[in-house]
This record gives C-alpha cells, structure tokens and sequence, in this order.
C-alpha cells in the first residue's frame, strides 16, 4: 500500500513538472512570438514591383522664336533731313536699289562755290602765262623765276581745287542717296520725311541668309544630330506646317536640369523620395530660308527617341543615385527561425533612359521574378530588414 502510495506521489510530481515545463516552453514560445510580431511592426514596409521587359519612348517638344541670321541698320549717310522714301516695309529690294534720297542744296551750293573758284583760278592762269612770257623778254632772272614760280604754284592750286569738286561730286552721289547694300526685304522704316534723324532710318534683312532660332535639346537625343543635319521644324500659328530647317551649331551648355532640391542628400533618400537627376543638355542652332517666314514666327521641334533593345522597363521613384552612380533596391528572402526574413539588397545599374515616371535599364544579369523595391516608410541601407 505504501509503495503504491509513494508511486503515485513521483507521477503526480512528473505530471506537475511536465505541466510547469510546458507553461514555461510555452510562454516562451508565445513571448518569442510576440517579440518578433513587435519587431517586425518597427521594420520599414516596402512596396514592390517587377521590371517588365520593353522599350521606353522618350518625346522632347521644345519652342523658340524666329530670328534673322543677318539684320542690318542703314544710317543717313549726309545728316540731312530725307526728302523721298522710295521704300516700304516688307518691301523685297535688290542689291544697290534707291531706299532713301536726302537734301542735295547745301552739298549742291558748296559744289557751286568750288567751281566758280576754280573758273576764277582758271583766269587768273592766264594772266599769269601773260606775266611769264613778258618776264621772258627781259634780262631780269628774279622776275622771270618769280613768275615761274607763281605759275607752278597756281598749277598745284587748280589740281587740288579740282580733286575738291571731285569730291562733292562723289558725296553729292553717295551722301545724299541711301542705297541696299544686299538683296533682302525691308522690315522696319524709321526714317521721316523732311526730319533729320540720329538714328537708322532702315532695317534690312538678308533674304538669301534666311532665318534662324537657338534650341535646347537633351544631350541623349542631340548624340542623334550633327551639324548640317536637316530637321523638321513646325510653324505655329493659324497656317501651321513643317519646314525643313538644317542645324548649324550645336554646343554643350553649361546650364543643366535638376529635380534635387539644393543641401539634399541623394545617398540618404528613401525609395519613395525623388532621386537626383541632372540632364545635360545642348544648344542647338537651326537656320531656315523659307521666304514667307518673318522675325518672330513661334516654331516647335518635336522628336522620339526610342530606349529599347535589352532593358526592363520600371517605375522611375525605383531608381535612386549616390556617388557611385545609379541603383535599386531588391527584396531578398532568407531562411529565419521562423520562416522566411526579407532583407533590402543594393544594387547598380546602367540607366538607359527615363521620362517622368519610368525608367529603362540594361538587363544585365537581372531576373525577370526580381522585386524591386518602389516605396518604403523610411530610408533603406543595404542588408536592412524589412517587410510587406
């Protein structure tokens, strides 16, 4: 009786410390649980996508303004008040072609003078042949080098006199007349009739140089384009159409695009921030010779350019930039004590182009089932824990 007593006391104390232990194992089990339920609520959540293989079209639409390649202002030549303007803005002109005529009297009156001086000179010529040969006749050598002399002298008198009225002449032609020095078309008249002016009294363009406009274009697509190239230009307007224009200059230029605001940090950026981006761009110049265009005339230039070839496609927030260049964020799993534990995973990439909201990059060794990790609730280093 004894011993049945004693045995049931050691399995009721077996029972109790196999319950105890199995409070313990489980309270355990429950905290660990709990624990990790808690420190995965302080991961960062991410969202995820998978790159699709494709092309990516880039358009780039861009407007300036017409401008002559060659404009000139013709100023009065004479400072004289105009008094017949022969021409009309927007007029065609041809090379040498009377614009303006100006006030001949005060030049015609000083050309009057001058050849009444030089006729008086012509008569006082003749006296002084007369003096010469009377001079002549006698022994006297001072009076007959004296009227060499006078002779000679006058000689030089009526050569310049007569270079002077050469000369009025000449100014009387070329300074009281405003002629076309090229073939070209009219396009502004400053000048007033009967009032002298200080400024131009004409604006001429060079027709045969026609028109041109300055141009930012992205450096990607301007890597399409060299000097001399033909372009598709449209006219805006009420009669818009496509003319043909040839580029003439392309340039890099100094200013860039950039969507990163100035003191951020693009290595500390969470995925759902913007990423820095900068793009390069180039001036380019395109000159036109259609005729019936004018200074002014709003043009566009529109263009595609395709990214494709071995490139997935993905939202453009995936992407991210730091000193090194361009990368992304993969989920990766790996086995935990519980299941399976994702963790963020750095990665570069070749960006091949981007428009707003998607860009395409080189496939590489990509795998198609990669996630790539879009957004996340803070920012992400390489190896950090996450979840869904």
């Amino acid at each position: 009786m004894e011993a049945l007593l004693s045995s049931g006391k050691r399995n009721a104390r077996k029972r109790i410390v196999v319950v105890i232990a199995s409070l313990f194992i489980g309270i355990l089990l429950v905290w660990t649980l709990f624990s990790n339920m808690m420190i995965g609520l302080t991961l960062p959540r991410v969202v995820t996508e998978t790159p699709a293989p494709g092309s990516l079209d880039f358009n780039f639409q861009g407007t300036s303004s017409l401008q002559p390649v060659l404009e000139v202002e013709l100023f009065n030549p004479s400072g004289e008040k105009p008094t017949e303007i022969l021409a009309r803005e927007g007029d065609v002109v041809q090379k040498g072609q009377l614009l303006v005529r100006y006030d001949r009297t005060a030049k015609e009156q000083q050309l009057e003078l001058e050849q009444n001086a030089l006729k008086k000179m012509k008569l006082g010529s003749k006296q002084l042949q007369d003096d010469f040969k009377l001079a002549a006749r006698g022994d006297d050598a001072a009076a007959i080098e004296a009227a060499r002399n006078a002779m000679e002298s006058l000689k030089l008198d009526l050569s310049a006199q007569e270079k002077r009225i050469q000369m009025l002449q000449t100014e009387l032609t070329d300074r009281t007349e405003l002629r076309a020095p090229f073939t070209g078309r009219v396009t502004a008249i400053l000048a007033i009739e009967n009032i002298p002016s200080n400024g131009a009294d004409i604006r001429l363009l060079n027709t045969e140089r026609g028109m041109q406009f300055d141009i930012q274009i992205p450096a990607g697509m301007a890597a399409e384009w060299t000097e001399g190239d033909a372009i598709k230009v449209r006219i805006l307007g009420k009669d818009s159409r496509l003319v043909e224009g040839r580029i003439t200059k392309m340039e890099a230029d100094s200013r860039k695009e950039s969507n990163m605001p100035e003191g951020s940090d693009a290595t500390k950026n969470p995925a759902s921030e913007e990423r820095q981006t900068t793009k390069e761009m180039v001036q380019v110049q395109v000159s036109m010779h259609d005729k019936s265009l004018r200074a002014g005339n709003r043009v566009q230039v529109e263009l595609t350019q395709s990214a494709g070839g071995d490139t997935f496609v993905l939202s453009r927030k995936a992407v991210h930039q730091d000193r090194n260049g361009f990368y992304v964020f993969t989920a990766q799993s790996r086995p935990g004590p519980l299941g399976n534990q994702f963790y963020a995973s750095k990665n570069y990439v070749t960006v091949i182009g981007e428009d707003d909201q998607r860009t395409a990059i080189a496939q590489e060794l990509w795998n198609e089932d990669a996630e790539i990790i879009v957004e996340s609730s803070e920012p992400l280093m390489d190896g950090q824990r996450i979840r869904f």
